[in-house]
């Protein structure tokens, strides 16, 4: 039987209301009543993410992490973690420009469910 659902990091908003996106180089971080997600650059402009929940004892549970360059899917994580996974993609695939994001559903190990709400940054 699931418990709760509560969102990782806030409230879903339009995207008129993101307007200017950052810049992944800066590294934004959206925080919510249940977690934060990171999102940046890393090495040879590559794009990082990875995230957090609050408590950390939230994390252990079944995962669906989709990471987006503009509108299509160009990883994913879909498995049993013990932690908030994190990742990266190069920068042959995350190109100047394009909007990267990633939505996450966790079904935690004491059956609660938790879910992303909008998040990016360009890169």
């Amino acid at each position: 039987m699931l418990g709760v659902t509560a969102t990782l990091i806030g409230t879903a908003v339009s995207a008129s209301a993101i307007v200017p996106l950052s810049k992944c180089s800066s590294h934004p971080t959206f925080a919510g009543n249940s977690g934060v997600i990171n999102l940046g650059t890393g090495s040879g402009e590559s794009f990082v993410w990875g995230g957090r929940m609050i408590p950390t004892a939230r994390e252990p549970g079944v995962y669906r992490i989709s990471v987006y360059a503009g509108s299509k899917v160009k990883d994913r994580k879909n498995g049993h973690y013990p932690y908030f996974p994190h990742g990266s993609l190069p920068a042959s695939i995350a190109r100047p420009g394009y909007r990267m994001s990633i939505s996450v559903t966790l079904v935690s190990d004491t059956g609660n469910v938790y879910t992303s709400a909008q998040n990016g940054c360009s890169m």
